[in-house]
């Protein structure tokens, strides 16, 4: 986080080179004034001194593109700007809040725990006929509250995975089960083998479009399960490897197999438990951080 003014500029910078080279045609005039216009706008930004960023963050005129990011520049220094952050605490917009807790919590987990548990309990008693983006931030506060050590956020997820009829939800609810990979005694591994069995049936549907989504889910569902080194899963890969409905996900599923049977052979052999590595403490423990791209690539 040191280098965070870098990393915002240069994130925005590459948002705007990849539009543009991965564009089917040319560059219209019009876009490439787009794109100029973000990248000098881009620059303008990384020119700001942190006191400007807390002060364009909690303006309420200002657009919230603006305000997200000057939100997220405040880790660099979030104790010289706990006004500001605090501030945005009651912010009318949820997704700025939830951001704020994000960057308060290094210095204040208490204050950051407090705030989350809050903002879940409001966003999630909103969430019966919300949007898409509404769950979403239900969603991103339980993952928040799961690397903390507060799974509270769990049976929303569970109940977003098996019950959702939405893709995106249950899309994303798989992807949030990461957060919990600490929180091993709440077995997230089995609210999606329960996800895997429920779907697997889905596979043979006459309608392509379930067919090949249902294909996307299950096959996250399966990457997951290695995510989080569940190796309890073993006997249930096997057991959908002999399952005819599952025939065109088996070169998936024998490649998570193996890597979870990589994983066993090593805690047979006396290695720890990654999952057991550390034990979050909630309002104690500042949350722990998922893996970016770039590490993951490294």
């Amino acid at each position: 986080m040191k280098m965070l003014k870098i990393e915002v500029v240069a994130i925005l910078l590459w948002g705007c080179a990849v539009v543009a080279a991965f564009a089917e045609d040319e560059p219209t005039p019009e876009e490439q004034a787009h794109i100029g216009a973000q990248m000098q706008k881009a620059r303008e930004f990384a020119q700001l001194d942190d006191y400007a960023r807390a002060a364009m963050a909690i303006n309420t005129n200002a657009m919230y593109s603006d305000r997200i990011d000057a939100t997220w520049s405040l880790t660099n220094n979030p104790a010289a700007h706990m006004g500001a952050l605090e501030a945005l605490l009651s912010d009318p917009d949820r997704d700025l809040r939830l951001a704020a807790i994000e960057v308060i919590d290094p210095v204040r987990p208490d204050l950051a725990w407090q705030e989350a548990k809050h903002l879940f309990l409001e966003a999630s008693s909103l969430s019966t006929n919300s949007t898409p983006s509404q769950v979403d931030l239900v969603l991103d506060a339980a993952e928040f509250l799961a690397r903390i050590g507060d799974g509270s956020g769990f049976p929303f997820l569970a109940q977003q995975l098996l019950q959702s009829s939405s893709y995106g939800n249950r899309n994303y609810a798989i992807v949030v089960i990461s957060s919990f990979f600490y929180l091993k005694e709440l077995k997230p591994y089995a609210l999606l083998v329960a996800f895997i069995d429920q779907n697997l049936p889905r596979l043979e549907s006459p309608d392509e479009e379930i067919r090949r989504t249902t294909s996307r889910l299950l096959a996250s569902s399966a990457s997951e399960l290695s995510w989080l080194h569940a190796v309890e899963t073993i006997p249930d890969f096997k057991r959908w490897l002999g399952d005819p409905q599952a025939a065109t996900l088996h070169a998936k599923f024998e490649s998570h197999l193996h890597e979870l049977e990589a994983i066993q052979s090593r805690l047979d052999a006396g290695e720890p438990d990654e999952r057991d590595s550390i034990k979050q403490i909630p309002g104690v423990t500042p949350a722990w951080k998922l893996p970016t791209v770039s590490s993951m690539r490294d």
